[in-house]
């Protein structure tokens, strides 16, 4: 949708920030996500996509600042967004 649509969606780019206001580990994942679409194979940069990280996700953003991502956190937000993470990834159920 990202390629698809150009960014150029309102209501695209409004629901990917709500979502990313709305969960850390979400943010994280949707920020490296759209840094890699942001170059093409020959490093070229993708404008919409560079502008739309640059000018103002970032700025959104900074309310995690001082977040850490840690491995045990991300890990426990996976199995809450998807049950079946711990399985197919063969995790303990000693994380809870």
């Amino acid at each position: 949708m990202v390629i698809e649509k150009n960014l150029a969606d309102r209501e695209l780019i409004d629901f990917i920030v709500q979502g990313c206001l709305t969960d850390f580990y979400f943010a994280h994942r949707v920020y490296f996500y759209l840094n890699s679409l942001s170059q093409d194979s020959e490093n070229m940069r993708i404008s919409n996509v560079w502008e739309f990280l640059n000018n103002g996700f970032l700025e959104k953003m900074a309310i995690y600042s001082r977040c850490r991502l840690s491995g045990m956190e991300f890990t426990k937000s996976m199995i809450q967004m998807d049950p079946e993470f711990a399985l197919k990834n063969r995790i303990s159920e000693e994380i809870d």
